[in-house]
């Protein structure tokens, strides 16, 4: 028995039994004949589940509600709404950016206008 394990611990009892298990498993998967038995099982399983998984969202939905939490529908609406703002806020950065490059242009222009102004001044 490795040091770190206490002879207390609890899942001590469990543990060559829960490697035979999943040994056993392993075993049985990799045949094809109980792969597509273990499919066929979880077919049913899921065609069964199926009617009970919108009573299941609803009530989930009602528990987030008490306890004040979004729901799913709620986070996605929030996450396309910021989506929304940030293509917005790019949209309005690059339209400054091609303000502030248009100003820089002007002042250019201004700023040769007044040096030949001057110099015809001087002249």
């Amino acid at each position: 028995m490795p040091d770190s394990q206490s002879p207390y611990d609890p899942s001590l009892m469990w543990r060559p039994m829960m490697d035979a298990w999943a040994k056993a498993i392993n075993q049985s998967g990799a045949s094809e004949e109980t792969a597509k038995a273990m499919l066929e099982q979880m077919n049913r399983y899921m065609e069964a589940s199926a009617p009970m998984q919108q009573p299941m969202e609803k009530m989930f939905e009602q528990s987030l509600k008490q306890m004040n939490m979004p729901t799913r529908s709620e986070l996605a609406s929030l996450s396309e709404r910021l989506t929304n703002i940030e293509m917005r806020l790019d949209d309005q950065d690059a339209k400054l950016d091609d303000l502030l490059k248009e100003l820089k242009a002007v002042r250019v222009l201004l700023g040769e206008k007044k040096t030949t102004k001057k110099t015809q001044r001087n002249l």
